[in-house]
């Protein structure tokens, strides 16, 4: 030994002979023992949500699994794409083909689509949901806000005032053949079931309004009204929804103090109320200063001269330009779906949403349209045009899908008289509101087809009865 030690010794810094083959397969084994452990707990986290594919670090996981699901949603889409062709010489809107092709693909259909396949795709809603926010809100044109203002509101306050009316008085009437619920409870919860169903009745579905005009590509004094009492709608009815908790509360004290169930306390009304209106102030001032920011970097100008490049650049020139463009298109995709993201991650992390994204793309869309130049604004307005067709057959073939025809079968009974009273109230509603605000015949007696649609604000709505009242799910 050099250092003095025995002649088999090992020299100080020598490497020490061990079995290679030893330590490599420990080592893979190990790593491979522990790549399946993670491959097996992000097994099925993609049904729940990107979301939860993100906190559980589950994303190339996911991506395979939403990859096969997407494709097949394509495939879907195309068919109902041309067939919803064929169909609109015959007067069909195309999202009603759409909507038609969903459900035949869907698991209540072929199950070209399973349950667990779809839940894998809800983020395409997010996606969808924020360019349609941005598109109505593009819409807004503010002169035509300010020439049809007083019609708007007029045909608001019928449609408002005649279905909340005829909601309540139908379900205390007919409530008893139709929703069986109702039976057992006393007099108060009653009341209250029909106020909370009545809040629920009167609000709206902005995408398929805007998708409808998008499709027809209209524009006039009545879209501009239509396309206003849609936007205020959802203002009006989460104020509604607060002070209607605040009386259904009251009504339902007493019980609550017997018998340990129905209210959730007067205060949740109250803080209903106070939350709302601090979402939605702080959703106007984010989309407005989006509103401002947007046309400033989604329409960023390549300098003049650019594409009059050399010969042998001439192809990269083309191609910046092709990326530039794509670029400005995705951001329309990513801005909502991100906001939508940004909306379900507060809720996981700090139980409440800061933002209301639908209000920030609308209000994003107004300012970016009304507020910028003109070649800024025939390019916001081209890119929705661009993108509407895609996102429209996607969304609502998606939806089709989605839809749950065994819960409509069960509770069939109930879909009767609200799908009923419902559609009476708004076709009397907006004739009366449509007349009061000086409209037209050609208009007050079209206006309730396109305020029928649902969906949105009211199953959220919806959810939140369900934790304070015994008869809520």
């Amino acid at each position: 030994s050099i250092l003095g030690g025995d002649e088999g010794g090992v020299e100080r810094g020598a490497a020490v002979p061990v079995d290679a083959g030893e330590v490599g397969s420990g080592a893979d084994a190990e790593w491979a023992a522990e790549s399946a452990e993670a491959a097996e707990s992000c097994v099925g986290v993609a049904g729940e949500g990107l979301l939860h594919c993100y906190l559980e670090g589950c994303v190339a996981e996911c991506s395979n699994e939403i990859a096969p699901a997407l494709l097949l949603l394509l495939l879907v889409g195309m068919s109902a794409h041309t067939f919803g062709s064929l169909l609109s010489g015959l007067g069909f809107p195309a999202i009603t083909t759409f909507l038609f092709f969903g459900v035949v693909a869907g698991p209540y259909g072929c199950d070209v689509l399973s349950s667990d396949e779809s839940r894998r795709l809800l983020w395409l809603n997010d996606v969808a949901l924020g360019f349609i926010g941005l598109s109505a809100g593009g819409k807004l044109h503010l002169n035509e806000v300010r020439e049809n203002l007083s019609a708007a509101v007029s045909v608001l306050t019928g449609l408002v005032s005649v279905t909340w009316v005829a909601s309540v008085l139908s379900t205390l009437a007919l409530g008893d053949l139709f929703l069986p619920f109702l039976v057992d409870l006393p007099l108060s919860h009653r009341i209250s079931a029909a106020l909370l169903i009545a809040c629920l009745a009167v609000a709206r579905s902005p995408s398929s309004a805007i998708a409808i005009i998008e499709e027809l590509h209209a524009k006039g004094p009545f879209t501009t009204t239509v396309l206003t009492v849609t936007v205020l709608m959802d203002v009006v009815v989460v104020l509604l929804f607060a002070l209607t908790q605040l009386v259904v509360n009251a009504l339902t004290a007493a019980g609550e103090a017997e018998g340990g169930e129905g209210g959730g306390g007067a205060a949740a009304g109250a803080m209903l109320l106070l939350a709302f209106l601090k979402q939605t102030l702080l959703s106007v001032v984010a989309g407005a200063l989006l509103g401002f920011a947007y046309p400033l970097v989604v329409y960023a100008r390549l300098p003049d001269g650019w594409c009059r490049t050399p010969a042998p650049v001439a192809p990269l020139a083309l191609l910046v330009g092709a990326l530039v463009a794509f670029a400005q298109r995705a951001a329309f995709l990513l801005t909502g779906f991100a906001l939508f993201f940004g909306e379900e991650y507060d809720e996981v992390t700090r139980g409440a949403a800061r933002l209301n994204p639908l209000v920030v793309c609308m209000v994003t869309g107004f300012i970016a349209s009304n507020f910028s130049s003109v070649r800024k604004a025939r390019l916001f307005h081209a890119s929705v045009t661009d993108l509407s067709g895609p996102v429209y057959l996607l969304f609502f073939t998606f939806t089709g899908i989605t839809m749950d025809l065994g819960v409509l079968w069960r509770n069939r009974s109930a879909c009767i008289l609200l799908f009923g009273a419902r559609s009476l109230s708004i076709i009397a509603g907006s004739r009366l509101g449509g007349q009061l605000g000086g409209q037209p015949a050609e208009y007050y007696n079209r206006y309730w087809m396109a305020f029928l649609t649902q969906a949105g604000v009211t199953l959220g709505l919806a959810q939140t009865v369900a934790p304070h009242f015994s008869w809520g799910p």
